[in-house]
């Protein structure tokens, strides 16, 4: 919210609408159970790349 300048409301509608979002409710993807950062870089990444990538390790 504070990093692209949005009002609170309009950043919780990106967030649900997103495919991270989508992820993160599915409990079979294991992502609830990770950080709130690593969650957003997930979010920062799908927004950059317009989808989620799978990060090379």
């Amino acid at each position: 919210m504070e990093e692209i300048k949005v009002h609170f409301h309009d950043a919780k509608k990106m967030l649900y609408t997103s495919e991270t979002f989508s992820k993160l409710n599915n409990v079979e993807t294991g992502l609830y159970l990770e950080s709130s950062a690593y969650v957003y870089d997930i979010y920062k990444s799908e927004k950059e790349n317009g989808r989620i990538i799978q990060q090379e390790i």
